[in-house]
């Protein structure tokens, strides 16, 4: 059992309350720093957790150049790339020269005389392997890149297109110390006129970074996430899609592929379009094996078509419904279903058995006719499938040497619930673990996501990880949470966290993540521009230092504004840490909105800050009119939330003349922002109707 230290964020929270004020901010000092002499520092992230064994070995020589990039507003230098990796080398002259003010040419070619000039080499690998040692492929993996100059050429060597991405935005850190906290927040901290000595060996941490939160391509691309993700997304999602396979006439002639009552119909939920999927599919088909074998063919086929016209699919979600309505399950609960729970403890031990049977099937398509794609199948470990169908012993998991957990016999049950062991091609009882092309995901809901798993908190949710990787540690998707999903507006105090995380699901073979935030809004508040950031470089790199990226963040997505900016952080921080016996951590709670954690005199200092944070930018407005507009926005859309709280809670406190006038200033920037929800699925017209603004 991994040894858990607490977060010493709670430690220092007394100390922090002197940051207190129940009035507006005094002025901040006109400087790039995150803080000024005046401000409290929160969190220290606890630097116990690192990761070994990945792989981010970056030297840089800045000391020794051994060339000059650009000077005198020329460079000598081109940049050469396959035609395969158009996206990343574009990306590469595009930002060489914003940040020189030099322009860059681009050449596509397949061949380069590294004698006739100086060049930037992106993608040529034949080439690069004849000048240098590249790493062997199983060390840099798909995603994995090799840079290294040779004389005064810059070499770059990668084999897919995440790679290259990963590889143009490394390359630019080196050469000018490029690096994105949002689309219109990206920095350059080198000049670019010196080439230094460059080795760098990388590959991300985690294969697949999903961003959650809604934001333009330019910025996931030059982020670092995923640009395909290679998750299906099917008509109505990517996931709770199972239903998408059927129809009702499926459920009318083939009742036992599902619970009772099954039914399949759509219904419109707070203002926006929500499905609705009344019952569960039957991954035992009751038990009934003919019928069992209908659905494996069913399914099959359907994805086989979708495979056979989306080659860029690497995954698919088959995963359970969310339950709505009243007197739902999470399961079927025929007998087949039911005996198979009780055995394993979980439904995951049926729908583990169900996805490898499905998986053969899909498996022998591809043989024949894809032979080397890769693709799996994903199901969800959620809610009654999210305890790992691993041997137990007196309600416990048993762990190998290694804390994982121990894989179960797999059996069959019958339609009375009768169970019979199911043996492998050497007449040997077959284990049920994860076989190929199936992965599972593992969405724990219920968790408190203002907590790691490291800590005592989430001890529970934590151990189902360590047991589900006894299935096969390399199938580890993680679907976490990273907002309250009832209160879209306030803020959720999981930022210092978010690392720890990465670090935990990295231990026992996270590989793809999905942190789902406010999905439905472009730049909501709560400061979910720095989870973005975070986000984006913990999923590289899970051994960041979260202090480092926090300031960083502040000094340039707010400039100038950062103290004040940067001081309203630590006091929205300290006051959700002091109320969270009120707050509580669940995602699905309506405690953060509690009037107790927001009283009406912080709620209005905070707000008066917002002018103080626009004040110190106006040196922009007529110097860098679009610098300034970027950071003016940026306040901008962090004084959303509290003036959201006066508009709901505290509109008593005013007359109807300036309520009305705060209420028709918050919603039109809310909407001129790109925000459309205050909750998951309902627009914000649900609570502004009530507010008669004609």
């Amino acid at each position: 059992m991994k040894n858990m230290k607490k977060s010493i964020f709670k430690a220092i929270i007394l100390l922090l309350t002197v940051i207190f004020t129940f009035s507006a901010f005094s002025a901040c000092k006109n400087d790039n720093t995150s803080d000024d002499s005046g401000d409290v520092k929160t969190v220290t992230d606890v630097k116990t957790h690192k990761v070994e064994g990945t792989l981010h070995d970056v030297n840089v020589n800045y000391n020794e150049p051994v060339g000059t990039l650009s000077a005198n507003g020329r460079t000598e230098y081109t940049v050469v790339s396959v035609s395969g990796y158009g996206v990343a080398s574009k990306f590469v002259s595009k930002h060489l020269s914003a940040a020189t003010g030099v322009n860059f040419p681009l050449e596509f070619a397949e061949e380069c005389n590294l004698s006739a000039g100086k060049y930037i080499v992106f993608g040529l690998n034949e080439l690069i392997k004849s000048a240098v040692t590249v790493p062997e492929a199983k060390i840099l993996g798909d995603q994995g890149y090799y840079i290294k100059t040779v004389g005064d050429d810059v070499l770059v060597y990668c084999t897919s297109e995440n790679g290259a991405q990963l590889a143009a935005i490394a390359l630019l850190r080196a050469l000018v110390g490029y690096d994105m906290m949002s689309v219109d927040c990206v920095i350059y901290e080198k000049s670019g006129d010196v080439l230094p000595a460059i080795e760098i060996a990388e590959r991300p941490d985690y294969e697949f970074r999903i961003n959650s939160n809604e934001m333009k391509g330019d910025a996931k691309y030059g982020m670092g996430f995923t640009q395909k993700s290679g998750m299906l997304q099917t008509e109505t999602g990517n996931v709770h899609n199972l239903y998408d396979f059927f129809t009702q006439e499926d459920v009318k002639n083939h009742s036992k592929w599902f619970s009772e009552g099954a039914i399949v119909q759509r219904s419109a939920v707070g203002g926006g379009l929500e499905r609705v999927r009344i019952g569960q599919p039957c991954f035992t088909a009751h038990g009934d094996k003919e019928e069992y074998e209908a659905l494996l063919n069913h399914m099959s086929e359907k994805i086989i078509e979708i495979l056979k016209n989306k080659p860029d699919v690497l995954n698919m979600r088959i995963s359970q419904n969310d339950v709505l309505g009243e007197n739902m399950t999470w399961k079927c609960n025929c007998a087949a279903c039911n005996a198979s729970c009780d055995y394993y403890g979980t439904l995951g031990g049926a729908m583990i058995s169900f996805a490898n049977d499905l998986a053969k099937k899909v498996n022998a398509y591809i043989d024949a006719n894809e032979p080397g794609r890769i693709f799996n199948l994903v199901v969800l470990a959620y809610q009654e499938a999210l305890q790992a169908p691993v041997q137990r012993k007196n309600g416990e998991y048993v762990l190998d040497e290694k804390g994982k957990g121990i894989p179960e016999t797999r059996y069959d049950f019958d339609e009375q619930g009768n169970k019979t062991v199911v043996s492998d091609e050497n007449g040997q009882p077959e284990k049920l673990v994860c076989g190929r092309g199936v992965a599972y995901e593992f969405a724990a809901s219920k968790a408190n996501w203002i907590h790691s798993f490291y800590e005592a908190e989430n001890r529970e949710f934590a151990s189902a990880i360590e047991a589900w990787a006894g299935l096969g540690s390399s199938n580890l998707y993680i679907w976490s949470y990273e907002i309250s999903y009832y209160q879209y507006l306030y803020p959720y105090n999981n930022y210092h966290i978010l690392l720890d995380n990465f670090k935990y699901f990295k231990e026992f073979g996270g590989n793809y993540i999905y942190p789902e935030g406010t999905w439905e809004n472009m730049n909501n508040p709560g400061f979910a521009k720095l989870r973005d950031y975070i986000n984006s470089k913990g999923m590289f790199d899970v051994n960041s230092d979260y202090n480092e990226l926090v300031d960083k963040f502040f000094k340039y997505y707010f400039r100038e504004a950062a103290p004040v900016m940067r001081k309203y952080f630590n006091e929205v921080q300290v006051n959700l840490t002091i109320n969270e016996n009120i707050t509580g951590g669940r995602v699905h709670s309506y405690g953060l909105s509690d009037n107790r954690v927001w009283p009406e005199a912080l709620v209005t200092g905070w707000l008066n800050s917002f002018d103080v944070a626009q004040n110190e930018i106006l040196k922009y407005k007529d110097t860098d009119s679009e610098l300034y507009e970027a950071l003016s926005k940026h306040i901008l859309i962090e004084s959303l939330f509290p003036r959201y709280v006066l508009c709901t809670k505290y509109d008593k406190s005013f007359s109807a003349s300036q309520i009305k006038a705060m209420r028709k200033s918050f919603l039109k920037d809310f909407e001129d922002l790109g925000n459309t929800t205050h909750q998951e699925h309902f627009v914000i017209s649900v609570i502004t109707s009530g507010w008669n603004l004609d």
